[in-house]
């Protein structure tokens, strides 16, 4: 049975510093609040307010006894209907998953969407308590005007899902056809609509449009598989050749020369240092 999703604002909404307005000034927006078909607005969504929902307005905007009082300004509504559109995407899209929204920035007049930052409840854990948890964050965008909150909305988290497909068919292709063995790590962070999923084949990811723009970082394993650079450099050439004139696989890619698989981690985190390989070889097919 498909879960509901439940996301849970963790932190205070982030606020650019030019303000918060949608239109043209806040305080415009403010000044609405209590006129009386906004009232009867505001009360009507306040009655349907999960516990989710009050979490994230109280947490997002200052008047905790206001909010829970049903008198909610323009500014207000627009982002719980954002809100609200995220959560309902999240739920079409990835059904049996659930998300934490970490943060939000939400539209002002010199933006035109919201962002909303979410990990995937299993790596809740994981994101509150490591140091290099960037690994694990993703980003939503909630597009919207003055007549409709939500226009449309895109997110990256289908990157993660279709960075594992990335990665085996790399592997399997590079595996016997150079030195040592093979790590693979993908990393795709384009946004895109609900017609991206998780599930995609490796000719659906190729064949895309928009086209995607994946990284790859190729780990060739092996303690002293490579004498010297020239015979790392072969090697290289020959992950360039198999990737660019034989597999045509658009990306950016970086090949590492390593003794021991630890170095993918690191990249994974972020950390990754040149004291971590042997020989390092750049190159893009775009």
């Amino acid at each position: 049975m498909k879960k509901i999703i439940s996301l849970v604002l963790l932190g205070m909404i982030t606020v650019a510093a030019v303000g918060c307005s949608i239109s043209n000034s806040s305080a415009d927006k403010e000044s609405k609040s209590n006129s009386g078909e906004k009232g009867e607005e505001s009360m009507a969504v306040q009655s349907a307010l999960t516990q989710e929902e009050e979490s994230f307005l109280t947490s997002a905007f200052v008047g905790e006894d206001t909010i829970k009082s049903g008198n909610l300004t323009d500014l207000q509504l627009y982002v719980l209907r954002q809100y609200r559109g995220a959560v309902s995407y999240l739920g079409e899209k990835y059904p049996g998953l659930e998300f934490t929204v970490t943060s939000c920035q939400y539209q002002t007049a010199y933006t035109d969407h919201s962002v909303f930052n979410f990990v995937e409840k299993s790596d809740l854990e994981a994101y509150r308590t490591e140091t290099e948890n960037a690994q694990y964050l993703n980003r939503l965008w909630v597009y919207g005007n003055d007549k409709e909150p939500v226009e449309n909305i895109v997110d990256d988290y289908y990157g993660r899902l279709a960075a594992g497909t990335y990665e085996t068919y790399i592997r399997n292709s590079l595996t016997g056809a150079v030195p040592g063995s093979v790590g693979v790590y993908a990393l795709v962070k384009d946004l895109r609509g609900s017609g991206f999923t998780g599930d995609m084949t490796i000719e659906e990811l190729r064949s895309a449009e928009p086209a995607l723009s994946p990284e790859f970082y190729i780990f060739l394993v092996g303690e002293n598989t490579f004498s010297d650079d020239a015979a790392f450099q072969e090697a290289a050439d020959s992950v360039r050749e198999k990737m660019c004139s034989e597999l045509n696989l658009k990306g950016t890619y970086t090949v590492y020369a390593v003794n021991d698989s630890s170095a993918e981690q690191k990249i994974r985190t972020g950390r990754i240092q040149s004291s971590d390989y042997q020989y390092k070889d750049l190159f893009n097919n775009l």
